[in-house]
C-alpha cells in the first residue's frame, strides 16, 4: 500500500512540473491569455487548474503516505525518527506552501523549484534507514527534534531564497539585454529581491539554531561520547554553511546596498549551493539515521 502511495506522489508531483514548465514557457509570450497548441486552442485559466490539481493530489497521496506509514511502525512497536521523518516533513511542508499560494497566477513559478526539491525529499525518505526499536538513541527527543526540525526549517527557507535569486537573475538579464520582460509569467523585481532577503534571514536563524542545538547535544552527551566526532565531514560542512548564511545576512544589514538589486540574487544562488552540499554531505555519511555517528 505504501508503495502505490509512493508512486502516486511521484507520479502527480512529476507531472505538475511538468506541466506548469510547459505553461511557464508559454505564457511568456501570451498577450491574450491564450496558448496555441498544435491545432487547439488551451487556455492558461485550464493550465492552471490542471496544474493546481495535480499539486493537490500529491499533497493528499503524501498525507496518506505517511499516515500508513505511521500506523505499520507504530504496530511494530517503533516510533518513525531521522531522515524518514524529516525527509518527508520537508517536502511536505514545501508542497503546503505552494498549495497556500496556488491561487496566485504568479507564484505558479516556484513549482518549477519547490517540485524538484520535494521529490528528492520524498526520495531520499523513502529510502532512508528506519531505526529499529533495539538501536540506541545518542539524544533527548526535544533536542533531535529541535535540532532536526530548525535544519528543515533552515533547508526551506534557503531553497525558497535560491528560487527567488534564480528567477530574479533570469528577469533582470532579459531587460538588461533589453529584451521582452517574463511579464506575468513571475513576480515583479521587487517582490523577488523581497522573497530572497527574507528566505536568506530565515535560514540563517533556523540553520544557526540548529547548528548551536547540535553542538549542545555534542557536548553533553551520554557517557561524555560525542555523537558525532568533531572531525567528522557533517560537523565542518554544518559550520561553513551557518558561516556562509551568518556573514552573508551580516553583510546585508551593515552594508545597505548589499540588499538592493542583483548582489541578493547572488548570496542566495550561493546559499542554495552550499545547501545542496551539505544535504549530500549529511545523507552520504547516513548523519540522521539514528545512533552515533563517527
Amino acid at each position: 500500500m505504501d508503495l502505490i502511495l509512493a508512486l502516486l506522489v511521484v507520479g502527480a508531483y512529476a507531472s505538475a512540473w511538468i506541466l506548469g514548465w510547459w505553461r511557464w514557457q508559454y505564457s511568456r509570450t501570451t498577450t491574450d491569455e491564450l496558448l496555441s497548441a498544435g491545432d487547439e486552442v488551451v487556455s492558461v485559466h485550464r493550465l492552471n487548474l490542471g496544474f493546481n490539481a495535480l499539486v493537490l493530489s500529491g499533497l493528499v497521496a503524501q498525507s496518506a503516505f505517511l499516515i500508513v506509514s505511521f500506523q505499520l511502525d507504530l504496530v511494530r512497536s517503533m516510533f518513525p525518527s531521522g531522515w524518514f521523518v524529516w525527509g518527508n516533513l520537508g517536502a511536505w511542508l514545501l508542497i503546503a506552501g505552494l498549495v497556500l499560494q496556488l491561487n496566485h497566477r504568479r507564484m505558479h513559478v516556484f513549482g518549477l523549484f519547490v517540485l524538484p526539491v520535494a521529490l528528492v525529499f520524498f526520495g531520499l525518505a523513502y529510502f532512508a534507514h528506519r531505526p529499529t526499536p533495539d538501536e540506541r538513541t545518542a539524544a533527548p527527543m526535544i533536542w533531535r527534534s529541535l535540532h532536526a526540525g530548525s535544519l528543515v526549517v533552515g533547508s526551506l527557507a534557503a531553497v525558497v531564497a535560491f528560487s527567488a535569486g534564480v528567477l530574479y537573475m533570469l528577469q533582470s538579464n532579459r531587460l538588461k539585454q533589453k529584451r521582452p520582460s517574463l511579464g506575468s509569467a513571475i513576480p515583479s523585481l521587487e517582490k523577488l529581491q523581497l522573497f530572497g532577503e527574507r528566505g536568506l534571514l530565515f535560514a540563517t536563524l533556523a540553520v544557526g539554531l540548529g547548528w548551536i542545538s547540535g553542538v549542545l547535544m555534542n557536548l553533553v552527551a551520554q557517557a561524555g561520547e560525542p555523537i558525532v566526532v568533531w572531525s567528522h565531514p557533517v560537523v565542518w560542512t554544518a559550520s561553513l554553511l551557518f558561516g556562509w548564511l551568518l556573514a552573508a545576512t551580516s553583510f546585508g544589514v551593515l552594508y545597505e546596498p548589499a540588499r538592493y538589486g542583483r548582489k541578493v540574487a547572488y548570496l542566495t544562488i550561493a546559499t542554495g549551493l552550499f545547501l545542496a552540499v551539505e544535504l549530500f554531505v549529511v545523507w552520504l555519511t547516513g548523519h540522521g539515521g539514528g545512533g552515533r555517528v563517527g
